[in-house]
């Protein structure tokens, strides 16, 4: 007769003790399923010794069954609250089975019973995050750490939560701490992507390559270089690097997605739309490749095929915010050129939302861009009053600022003005705000002297350089819509400077904002809300209003409606403005643009070669989402003479 038959039927301590010792034996060499089968009769029969319901409990979680382990180790406890091994093991259960609560409360009785250190810190912090108290986490990941310094693993995931609750200096710290005492290609490697995120793109190539160098067959690492490669404009060495991963692993779906983005980017449709069906035919039901897929389809004009793609992946639980969004915003235009309305405006909120509930959302400060401009007015008042001399040359020619409100055309007229010989076009390059945040604050601009003005400049240049390029004999054309609010600046650093203020109909700039997938930052971040986009729209052109009656300035305001109906006319005026003369190339802003990424949401539009007048007088369509904001609108609509409907 079977020892586990036996026991139903006899109470023998020999019986007892033979059995015990074999499941513990059992279970020694990874047969929990027999131990189970062994003791789990005997421990029905006996609920009340902790023993043998405790060792019934360990045979279960050894099984993989850990909401029977919860059962019958907390039988045990009920028996011997002071047994340590008991209270450990019940929150191991617990904790495995979801119920983190008594998971955690069990490992507190078992650390106050004595069983403390790294082992029961780090799964007190587990139950936490799983739970979801990152703070609470954090504090005890930290106390594993200080038990088990050197913890790689561990910094890592103390440096990721940290990113999640929006401390990102501290998760930097945490790498960097960790990286002095053992430099692994790890800690690089997630250096490197919390330094990209933080906005350090220059530390996090460094680190990123770093780590690379430490394990080049990693395509992990390889892909997370290239994407942050990509976000800084150079995008063939991100193409090599992508190859180089799938090299490495022809299926890497990361490298596969990352490889078919940048093609699509690149205008290189075949190879892109080749590259995304490689990654499709491994992963059905990959939302990222079915997105590539879209924005190919979406500059073919191909708008129910873009439905198509992602209304299958539209509700899929689990992806990224920015996948999810990016699928909204996707879904949105389509459903715009396809005159579905409403559905656009489900889609666009929808995107807007997730964007707003991010954690990249929750971590900025919506109101600084507002306090920018307020600086700006007083920077205005100090100039207005101020006898500025010229700045003595420094062989460079100052630039032409290509500036007004995002969405009011500026990619057009740049691609445009890139096609003529004697201009270099900057592609939104944010050198201007990063000189100016380098220089710190400055209480007067009217007493900046002639040596911090040469400093900033040869600093503004020279980045610049480095961003597009030697400029010879050629002006810079510097495209960045909201340098607007930096005229004051611009001003006194580049008196010679020719401004061109880009102008549309307001109600097409702010539906058009709220429309579109930006990068979140404290400007951008006021368009997931179509009253906070009109707000930002006030704050910018008001403050426009003022600066060109009161700034000494070289201007010209530029329509964009005027750009779609007369193309040459406008540009000559433009050109003339900048003492150029006219050259054919300038019509062929799609061929200007070949072969060269264009980073703003106009990329797909201007790659095109064409001019597209769909957007022109748009808002009539959705004149029920703009009406709450019209009173804040009309000043402007009146100023710029728009029609008023």
């Amino acid at each position: 007769m079977a020892l586990s038959r036996l026991l139903y039927h006899n109470a023998n301590p020999a019986y007892v003790k033979q059995a015990v010792q074999t499941a513990v034996n059992l279970l020694r060499i990874g047969r929990a399923g027999e131990a189970l089968r062994l003791i789990l009769p005997f421990a029905e029969r006996h609920q009340k010794d902790g023993d043998v319901q405790y060792l019934a409990g360990i045979a279960f979680l050894k099984n993989g069954q850990a909401c029977k382990a919860v059962e019958y180790l907390s039988r045990a406890v009920q028996h011997k609250p002071g047994n340590v091994d008991y209270q450990f093991h019940l929150g191991e259960a617990a904790r495995m089975s979801g119920k983190y609560e008594p998971a955690i409360k069990a490992y507190k009785k078992a650390r106050k019973l004595g069983r403390s250190g790294y082992d029961i810190e780090i799964r007190i912090a587990d139950a936490y995050e799983r739970k979801g108290e990152l703070n609470k986490a954090l504090t005890h990941f930290q106390q594993a750490l200080q038990n088990r310094a050197g913890d790689t693993a561990l910094s890592i995931r103390i440096a990721n939560l940290m990113v999640q609750t929006g401390e990102r200096e501290q998760a930097v710290t945490v790498l960097q701490d960790a990286l002095r005492q053992d430099q692994v290609a790890p800690l690089y490697n997630n250096l490197g992507v919390v330094l990209n995120d933080a906005g350090d793109r220059k530390a996090a190539l460094q680190a990123l390559e770093k780590a690379c160098e430490l394990a080049p067959k990693s395509v992990e690492y390889l892909c997370n270089l290239a994407k942050v490669q990509q976000d800084g404009q150079a995008y063939d060495v991100a193409a090599v690097n992508l190859q180089r991963a799938l090299e490495i692993d022809p299926g890497a779906i990361r490298a596969l997605i990352g490889l078919a983005t940048l093609e699509e980017r690149r205008k290189n449709l075949e190879t892109a739309h080749k590259v995304a069906l490689r990654a499709l035919e491994l992963e059905p039901e990959n939302a990222e490749a079915r997105l590539v897929l879209a924005r190919i389809a979406r500059r073919q004009g191909k708008h129910e095929d873009v439905v198509r793609l992602l209304g299958a992946v539209a509700g899929q639980g689990g992806l990224p915010v920015a996948q999810a969004s990016s699928i909204a915003f996707e879904l949105g235009h389509a459903h715009d050129r396809l005159g579905d309305q409403p559905a656009a405006v489900r889609a666009f909120s929808r995107a807007n939302q997730l964007h707003a509930e991010s954690p990249v959302a929750q971590q900025i400060n919506d109101a600084a861009f507002f306090a920018k401009i307020d600086r700006q007015y007083e920077f205005l008042r100090q100039l207005e009053k101020a006898s500025l001399p010229d700045q003595p040359s420094d062989g460079f020619a100052d630039p032409v600022f290509l500036v007004g409100f995002p969405r009011s055309g500026t990619t057009l007229l740049e691609q445009s003005l890139a096609g003529h010989s004697r201009l270099m076009t900057s592609d939104e390059q944010p050198v201007l705000a990063e000189v100016l945040q380098e220089a710190g604050e400055i209480d007067s601009l009217a007493a900046l002297d002639d040596k911090s003005i040469a400093g900033l400049r040869q600093a503004y240049f020279k980045a610049m350089e480095t961003a597009v390029g030697p400029l010879g004999d050629r002006r810079l054309v510097d495209k960045l819509p909201l340098n607007i609010v930096y005229l004051c600046w611009i001003s006194r650093l580049f008196p010679n400077a020719r401004i061109i203020v880009a102008l549309r109909d307001p109600r097409d700039v702010v539906l058009s904002c709220w429309m579109q997938n930006f990068q979140l930052n404290e400007a951008m971040i006021q368009f997931l809300d179509i009253e906070d986009t009109a707000r930002a729209y006030h704050a910018v052109m008001s403050f426009w209003a003022e600066a060109r009656d009161r700034l000494d300035i070289s201007f010209i305001e530029h329509r964009y409606e005027m750009l779609l109906t007369d193309f040459d006319a406008c540009l000559s005026r433009i050109l003339g403005f900048l003492s150029l003369d006219w050259e054919d190339n300038v019509r062929q802003f799609g061929q200007s643009s070949s072969g060269k990424v264009i980073s703003t949401p106009s990329a797909r539009d201007v790659a095109g070669g064409r001019i597209f007048t769909h957007a022109r007088g748009r808002w009539l369509k959705y004149a029920d989402v703009l009406a709450p904001v019209m009173p804040v609108l009309e000043p402007h609509i009146s100023r710029m003479d728009y029609p008023q409907a």
